[in-house]
């Protein structure tokens, strides 16, 4: 989804760049781009790479190839191209946590040099292997991690037969159990540290934080706060999407990095991108003589800076089994290893934990943290989905079942997949008006719809739509007025792209047109939007037949938004936003501010349009609107350059403001044939269009094609931004609800 606004310089060949993703790529992007991936290594590489990590040269290997030392190394190598391949160890594990294996066994070999420069290695005991093992590749089951360690073991002793572990009754002495795992790791010096010390991932299965007590409670965790600092995020709305407070905890973090302190994260999802490379322990190391300082990047609001690490400086982040075990099941490409791990512990958690009570009222706790989660990462929509699947319909399909119809809205509306609820005007979603905005518009919008379908069913008699203009006069000429005949006209475009334009069954209302200009007293921007929803082919500019045709000169993204046959699932969102923001424009009337941007642009010069951060008003020979909005990569507001004082405009309320503008302008461009003449050179820079640096080069080979895509990329760095800070749903149900107050407050 991120790289979508790319598509039209990949598709042209205009902008190069390589992409390092841990997943791989949708088609979409796949098919756009040439795609390397990273194979397993193979065992000379894997041997080299052991050698590397123990701190010995390839010479050595060379020379010794008989030597005892050697036999364990391969052994190493075997077993854990083993691993990777059992199907009965989870598959969890990857390079990183060899590496991490080798570089602590490194501290066991003592290099010791005589008199004659003979150089003497020492070898890797048994005891020593497993505890490198326990640290390493820990984090399963206690059956699974026996046989993983039979899987090194019995590899190395096929060439190596000496080495081994003590007797079963023996090993159990040996075994440490998981505080013992950890108490020993957090009390590593600090050269120990440095070279295979790694950060601590801890999943709580309870809900009342009880790893947490029993770190403290047991003395694991240090509780003196001047050793030791918890962080802990709540889920209130309003602290969500608070960037203040994430930049405050970010900015204490950094403090504990360079003093060498322990942190506890608990909750902390939302900040956990900003520290990327402290948890994957991406260090650069700074020496000058006798100093050595260690650095890793800290992403603090919009700017990434480096950030010293004290080598005392512990991790350890805390995150309920819930919530894991929904993230995994937000992920897409997951292979059948990894799924059949993830089903084995649902499937226990379901039984355990997430059980639904036919009885009660409210879903427990563990449900509501377990779905909740989903949503948050995912959508509602992908959560549907996710319970109809065929994975978890076998998994459990009466509990997938019972919970999907306790979820499930009940609709007598069409149904549409490329159509969700958070795509639509809350008046249009069902006869419930509590908390809406527009109550008095429920009930005669679903009778609307109803008339309207009835009339279509009607379609061989005389005057098939006689029933839904009787009702429009009724609701305009009743005492006192029920409907005022702009909130009928709104709601009418509304059905008709919701019901028909949606799915493409305009033919269905082909006849519509005529009765609607000859009955409905429209003003001429109004009858320019039922022209385009209700004919589309024929009224909207640029859209074509030949707009098929590749080769088309005007053909461009805003376009191909609302093309019938439009399926992108992204695109269609971006579509529904805007017809919602052209409905409450119309709804908002004449006196609306995005009426002028979408109607009459040209009245915008010698105003400051709105959100423009230039105290310079728009010229056709000076300081055009766009000048004065530019969003930097970060999502951040860039201030025009004359600009003495802060726009006062915050997060969100930027994002929404140039989507609602520049979605107005989008509009325009739909609407009229002197679209471009309006708005190239006297609204928007006619130098900033035409700009062919590889940064800022627009696709399109004319005029009109590219002041299209100009206008659509402000669109697109808006809603993409607003997509990743909440989700897709998300954010069309933030754009839709402002949408909505700015038509009421009109």
């Amino acid at each position: 989804m991120v790289l979508k606004v790319l598509h039209p310089y990949l598709d042209e060949y205009k902008v190069a760049f390589v992409a390092v993703a841990n997943k791989s790529f949708d088609a979409a992007n796949a098919n756009r781009m040439i795609c390397v991936y990273r194979s397993l290594p193979s065992k000379d590489d894997q041997k080299i790479l052991a050698y590397g990590c123990l701190g010995l040269q390839t010479e050595y290997e060379q020379q010794t190839i008989k030597n005892h030392l050697d036999v364990i190394i391969y052994g190493l190598c075997q077993g854990y191209r083993k691993i990777l391949s059992s199907t009965n160890i989870p598959q969890i594990f990857h390079d990183r946590d060899f590496i991490y294996m080798l570089r602590e066994l490194r501290f066991e070999l003592s290099i010791t040099t005589t008199d004659n420069e003979d150089t003497s290695i020492g070898t890797i005991k048994p005891i020593s292997l497993l505890r490198a093992l326990e640290d390493n590749f820990n984090g399963i089951n206690q059956n699974e991690f026996k046989e993983l360690i039979k899987i090194f073991f019995k590899t190395i002793e096929e060439n190596s037969p000496h080495f081994c572990l003590p007797n079963e009754r023996q090993q159990e002495k040996l075994y440490r159990d998981i505080p013992t795992i950890l108490q020993d790791s957090l009390k590593l010096d600090s050269k120990s540290r440095r070279l295979y010390g790694r950060y601590k991932l801890i999943i709580d299965e309870s809900e009342d934080e009880s790893a947490i007590n029993l770190l403290l409670q047991t003395g694991i965790l240090d509780s003196d706060r001047n050793r030791t600092t918890i962080f802990r995020m709540s889920d209130f709305s309003d602290d969500i999407n608070n960037e203040l407070r994430n930049v405050e905890i970010l900015s204490t973090i950094k403090l504990c990095m360079e003093t060498g302190k322990t942190i506890l994260m608990v909750n902390t999802s939302r900040i956990h991108g900003s520290l990327y490379d402290v948890f994957n322990q991406n260090f650069s190391i700074m020496a000058t003589g006798d100093t050595r300082k260690i650095f890793s990047k800290v992403a603090i609001g919009p700017k990434t800076i480096d950030v010293i690490v004290h080598e005392d400086f512990q991790c350890i982040v805390h995150v309920k089994r819930m919530t894991m075990i929904a993230l995994l099941l937000c992920e897409i490409n997951v292979n059948s290893y990894e799924l059949n791990y993830i089903n084995r512990i649902l499937l226990t958690i379901i039984n355990e934990f997430l059980i639904i009570n036919p009885q009660s009222k409210q879903l427990n706790d563990y449900l509501q943290l377990f779905l909740s989660t989903i949503v948050l990462k995912r959508s509602w929509n992908f959560l549907f989905n996710l319970l109809k699947s065929e994975n978890i319909q076998r998994l459990n399909n009466q509990w997938a079942t019972t919970l999907f119809n306790l979820l499930e809205l009940k609709q007598t509306k069409k149904q549409n997949k490329d159509l969700q609820l958070c795509h639509q005007i809350q008046f249009t979603l069902s006869l419930n008006k509590v908390s809406s905005i527009f109550p008095e518009l429920h009930q005669p919008y679903q009778e609307l719809r109803e008339i309207i379908d009835t009339c279509i069913k009607n379609i061989i008699e005389e005057n098939q739509w006689k029933i839904l203009f009787d009702w429009i006069q009724l609701k305009i000429n009743s005492y006192p007025v029920q409907l005022q005949l702009i909130d009928i006209k709104v709601m009418l475009l509304l059905i008709i792209y919701y019901e028909y334009y949606c799915n493409n069954q305009l033919s269905s209302i082909n006849t519509l047109l005529d009765i609607i200009e000859n009955n409905l007293q429209l003003l001429s921007e109004e009858l320019r939007l039922f022209r385009v929803f209700i004919k589309p082919e024929q009224y909207m500019i640029g859209y074509t037949r030949e707009n098929n045709n590749n080769n088309n000169r005007d053909k461009n993204f805003l376009n191909d938004l609302f093309k019938l046959d439009c399926k992108d699932e992204f695109q269609l969102s971006l579509r529904h936003m805007l017809v919602n923001l052209m409905a409450m424009i119309l709804l908002g009337g004449q006196q609306s501010f995005l009426w002028t941007f979408m109607f009459q642009p040209l009245t915008l010069q010698n105003t400051f349009g709105f959100g423009s951060t230039s105290q310079i008003t728009i010229q056709a020979n000076g300081v055009h609107y766009d000048c004065g909005c530019i969003l930097s990569q970060n999502g951040d507001l860039l201030q025009f350059a004359n600009r003495a004082n802060e726009n006062p405009l915050n997060i969100p309320a930027v994002y929404v403001a140039y989507f609602s503008t520049f979605g107005a302008l989008a509009w325009h461009l739909l609407l009229f044939d002197r679209s471009v003449e309006n708005l190239h050179g006297p609204v928007l820079s006619p130098t900033a269009i035409a700009d062919n640096t590889p940064v800022y080069r627009l696709a399109g080979d004319n005029i009109r094609a590219k002041v299209c895509y100009f206008v659509s990329t402000r669109l697109l760095s808006t809603f993409h931004f607003l997509s990743i800070q909440l989700n897709q749903n998300d954010a069309c149900i933030l754009l839709t609800r402002c949408f909505e107050q700015l038509a009421f407050y009109q």
